[in-house]
């Protein structure tokens, strides 16, 4: 008899072990859009659900050639919330046509990308030239920097072009195909026995949002729509500098400093207008919500320090790849250009 119920002593002191998370599975997809998209060749087409078709010999790629790909995205809408483990990306169209040849060398890969996610997260995520596939499991939120990587539970996931590998042949963008893997986010439940006087009490209106919070997503998501518009207002408004400052909630001025939060009042009367600097400019965003809900930027201004117009000092570029092993150099029979930078 003692024995048992020492036994049964012990065991009731051992603390219970939390049930492991279930593995991470692939999530079906439930609707994809893009900024633009490439009308049908002969036989290719290049509509966004090709990311989404479970093949790398198909593609999206978006319309725009004198972009070269960059600021261009794409969204996935989940169809509910996940936490997100990690996410592939096929990079390219890893197809070799027999009169075109190996299509995956003959049009741009992405260089640098970020995903955003719409729980106030990101990704910023640097893929090699010859890189077949991307593997993105690390996401932060505010300023990007090592061992501070979060958890991500997110329902809409876009991806945005902030710069492609130099051409080597095309010009046209193609990414073979996205795909997310995580496991569907648990609503916590209410202990057993819970009364109404023992529920928390509700917390104060909240008065504004961070950049890096989940109210904040359809403002970047404006901001990107306006930049990937036409090529000559991303020039004129510097939208790779803009991009980063969105996405991250904090922009470079000598050291980063957070972007001002968004005013719920403002935002429930359907316009908002947010400030801050940006590479010694004052950069003044105006959003306005239409009647279906959807949120757009109206006009983007930047001045220097004494009123005037200031152009900007940073755009979307084409990344040179002659410092890196770039596979398609030698596989087109293309002069790999000479590399004078730093080791």
């Amino acid at each position: 008899m003692f024995v048992m119920f020492a036994f049964s002593l012990a065991t009731a002191l051992v603390p219970a072990v939390p049930a492991a998370p279930p593995p991470a599975e692939e999530v079906k997809v439930a609707a994809i859009t893009a900024s633009s998209t490439m009308p049908k060749w002969k036989d290719y087409t290049f509509d966004a659900e090709n990311l989404i078709d479970g093949r790398v010999d198909t593609s999206w790629q978006p319309a725009k050639k004198d972009t070269i790909g960059v600021g261009e995205w794409v969204e996935l809408d989940l169809g509910a919330p996940y936490e997100i483990d990690h996410i592939d990306i096929a990079q390219g169209l890893q197809k070799v046509d027999p009169k075109l040849g190996d299509l995956f060398c003959r049009n741009n890969r992405f260089a640098y990308a970020y995903l955003l996610f719409d729980d106030g997260t990101f990704s910023a995520y640097w893929a090699d030239p010859s890189e077949r596939v991307s593997n993105i499991g690390l996401f932060y939120r505010g300023e990007e920097m090592p061992g501070k990587e979060v958890r991500v539970v997110t329902r809409l996931i876009r991806l945005v072009v902030v710069s492609v590998h130099g051409p080597v042949d095309w010009k046209d963008l193609a990414i073979a195909e996205i795909s997310v893997f995580g496991r569907p986010a648990v609503v916590p439940s209410l202990p057993t026995g819970t009364t109404l006087g023992s529920l928390p009490q509700p917390s104060p209106v909240q008065e504004a949002i961070a950049w890096d919070q989940p109210g904040a997503y359809p403002f970047k998501a404006a901001v990107l729509d306006f930049c990937a518009k036409q090529l000559a207002l991303r020039k004129q408004m510097g939208c790779a500098g803009l991009t980063s400052a969105i996405v991250q909630g904090y922009s470079r001025e000598g050291s980063f400093s957070a972007l001002p939060p968004i005013s719920v009042a403002d935002r429930d009367q359907g316009k908002v207008t947010t400030r801050f600097k940006s590479n010694r400019a004052q950069v003044s965003l105006d959003f306005e919500r239409d009647t279906n809900g959807r949120w757009s930027v109206k006009r983007i201004t930047r001045v220097d320090a004494a009123g005037r117009p200031a152009p900007p000092t940073l755009d979307f570029s084409a990344e040179e790849d002659r410092k890196y092993q770039n596979e398609c150099w030698e596989k087109l029979g293309k002069k790999r250009p000479v590399y004078s930078g730093p080791d």
